[in-house]
């Protein structure tokens, strides 16, 4: 009954309602993980920068991490945000592990 109450509003509105799965198993744990990085920590413009260069070519976390020349929990920090942010791509199939390969989107 609700559902179709939202879907005759949102047809009056030029709209449509879908229904999106959540995603469970591993992608789920991976989203779920990265769900806690969305927000953004200060300015991180010049370090991301950095870690987007690291990254030009698909690299293992850490090692693009080190290469950026950021110290590792603050540049894993930001490269988890970079990832929630869709800066930084990933295999959401593969757990993501601090030596997860990522790239630059």
């Amino acid at each position: 009954m609700r559902l179709q109450v939202l879907e005759e509003v949102a047809r009056a509105a030029g709209w449509r309602v879908r229904q999106v799965r959540e995603p469970s198993g591993l992608r789920g744990r991976n989203l779920g993980w990265l769900a806690c990085y969305r927000f953004p920590m200060g300015d991180e413009e010049d370090q991301g920068r950095a870690l987007l260069e690291a990254f030009r070519e698909p690299t293992g976390l850490r090692a693009g991490v080190a290469e950026s020349g950021l110290d590792e929990l603050t540049g894993l920090d930001l490269a988890y945000r970079m990832l929630w942010q869709r800066r930084l791509l990933f295999d959401i199939t593969q757990p993501l592990l601090p030596d997860a390969v990522a790239w630059a989107a």
